[in-house]
């Protein structure tokens, strides 16, 4: 008798023991929702302005930086950011620190019982003029100009490993 109590409790172990391990691994990762450039800027309880880097300027480089960023809704914080675009490694610098900086706000914190991570691309111009420059944010207009460049940055978010280096 007590050997099959001992059988039970074992089957028991090992067919509630995998139930287990899933259900706290699935409590763990976090549901990434999409959102547009306009909703994260929009929504943005703090944000930075890149800087435009000196030497970027010495160097005469300017065009646009295409990010793809992704923030926790639980802290508003930045958790990753990737460059998929720029004009000079200093200016990819510059966005990266400004971001740090960014806090979002307004997004729902837990979905399904997961939490939430915001994900989006973020567009800027580094424009030169006259030897100074100046940052700008890209209108959503601007990129569905150069269709290109919109689309593929699109696709390119689109189940973006951030973890890994982005190749086009």
């Amino acid at each position: 008798m007590k050997s099959r109590i001992s059988f039970i409790i074992g089957l028991l172990l090992i067919f509630l023991a995998p139930i287990s391990a899933l259900t706290q691994t699935q409590a763990l990762e976090p549901m990434v929702v999409g959102a547009g450039q306009a909703s994260i800027v929009g929504d943005a309880v703090k944000r930075v302005t890149p800087e435009y880097p000196a030497e970027a300027i010495a160097a005469g480089a300017q065009g646009l930086v295409v990010a793809v960023v992704r923030f926790n809704a639980q802290t508003n914080d930045l958790v990753k950011i990737k460059v998929l675009q720029s004009p000079h490694p200093s200016i990819t610098e510059a966005v990266m620190k400004a971001m740090k900086e960014w806090k979002i706000g307004r997004w729902p914190k837990v979905d399904y019982g997961k939490p939430v991570h915001i994900q989006s691309e973020l567009y800027f111009h580094f424009i030169l003029e006259d030897g100074k420059g100046r940052v700008e944010g890209a209108s959503d207009d601007e990129l569905k100009a150069d269709s290109k460049l919109y689309r593929d940055s699109i696709n390119a978010s689109v189940g973006l490993d951030l973890d890994k280096p982005f190749r086009p």
